[in-house]
């Protein structure tokens, strides 16, 4: 849309250069249309080569595939994820994540800018690709299922864990990823970071209660530049001799991006008396870990979820979960015999809160792992 409002805006102040909008362009639309030039986004290399043969202008104003084959003015998709690493580092995060689709050239230059920005700053950066972006197309419940790998594998518990965000290569995608994560692990998917690009006019996508935190390209400019190049190149001028390339506008600030949690030394040390309590099949209760910390259930409740964005209960049992997966990896203990190891006297209450927490039974994953990486490695 701002795109459009760019073009517009030219063609308001220039119109004997005015043209009209197409509400949609094929190659029927090309064969009837009087057309004596072309402004799009362009994802499709039949549209260069069809103005090529004419020899009708065409402006691409996409940085997807296509921008130095064509005469293009395109976002300067390196300073977006420059600009997007900077803000991250500005909040005080440290360790970073980027989701990628590596067939898209906007989002590998924006994968560049963000390394460059917080590797300066000996940020450590890890890289996942967005599901289907090898050229097959996927059903939908494997698209939903690798979605929901990724979630936990960005969300494992780790020493990095609290100053970790996420930088997803477009606002859809990072809006998609965060449904996903909440969906698995509540509101402590937010004990993370979350960031896109793409907030037009400064509106911000929505998830729940949480505004997700976007950089926002210049897309009027981007509108506006296009369309005066067109113009240019109708009157006969030369194309210039590469992209042009506008940078983001700013940073558009949502709820997503915090900053890390302070820490709380006594949580972490409570978190130690569960992760070993966990792993050697002993009981837990809220009292008893509040008692052995000198203070009552009440406080300590109120200083994990100061902390980690959740209460004791939930950190038990996401553990519980993840000690499950390694054990059911391990594939030494029966499922009876982990289920009460890690808590659960009835095998049916362990397989049926496996299941909605990982969305298949403690089989279908142990059967599972044994083609795939542990998801909270």
């Amino acid at each position: 849309m701002e795109m459009r409002t760019g073009v517009l805006a030219y063609w308001r102040e220039h119109p004997e250069s005015a043209g009209v909008v197409l509400k949609n362009l094929d190659a029927s639309v090309l064969a009837v249309e009087p057309i004596v030039g072309l402004i799009t986004p362009v994802y499709e290399g039949y549209l260069i080569e069809h103005f090529r043969k004419t020899g009708i202008p065409l402006v691409n104003t996409s940085n997807f595939r296509f921008a130095d084959a064509v005469a293009s003015v395109v976002s300067d998709d390196r300073e977006v994820g420059r600009m997007a690493g900077n803000y991250l580092l500005g909040r005080g995060y440290g360790d970073f994540v980027y989701i990628t689709f590596p067939t898209a050239v906007h989002s590998v230059e924006r994968e560049a800018g963000f390394r460059e920005a917080v590797q300066s700053a000996n940020g450590r950066i890890t890289t996942f690709s967005w599901p289907g972006t090898g050229g097959t197309r996927i059903p939908a419940g494997e698209h939903q299922r690798q979605l929901q790998e990724i979630a936990r594998a960005v969300l494992a518990t780790g020493p990095l864990t609290s100053c970790r965000a996420i930088f997803c290569f477009s606002t859809s995608c990072a809006e998609e990823l965060l449904q996903v994560a909440r969906d698995l692990f509540g509101e402590s998917a937010f004990r993370v970071g979350w960031m896109g690009v793409d907030a037009p006019e400064g509106k911000l996508s929505q998830v729940g209660h949480h505004r997700l935190t976007a950089v926002r390209p210049n897309f009027h400019q981007v509108g506006y530049e296009g369309a005066a190049l067109l113009a240019a190149l109708i009157r006969g001028e030369a194309p210039p001799p590469g992209p042009v390339r506008l940078p983001p506008v700013e940073v558009v600030e949502g709820t997503t991006t915090p900053g890390p949690q302070q820490s709380d030394a006594l949580v972490s040390t409570v978190l130690a008396w569960i992760e070993t309590a966990i792993e050697d099949g002993d009981p837990l209760e809220v009292s008893a870990l509040a008692a052995r910390a000198r203070m009552s259930a009440r406080t300590l409740q109120r200083r994990f979820t100061a902390t980690l964005g959740h209460g004791v209960k939930k950190e038990i049992y996401s553990r519980r979960m993840r000690r499950a997966c390694a054990l059911l990896r391990s594939n030494e203990m029966s499922i009876t015999e982990i289920s009460v190891h890690i808590g659960y006297s009835n095998p049916g209450e362990f397989s049926r809160r496996f299941k909605r927490t990982f969305g298949q039974t403690p089989r279908e994953w142990r059967a599972s792992s044994r083609r795939a990486t542990d998801p909270f490695r």
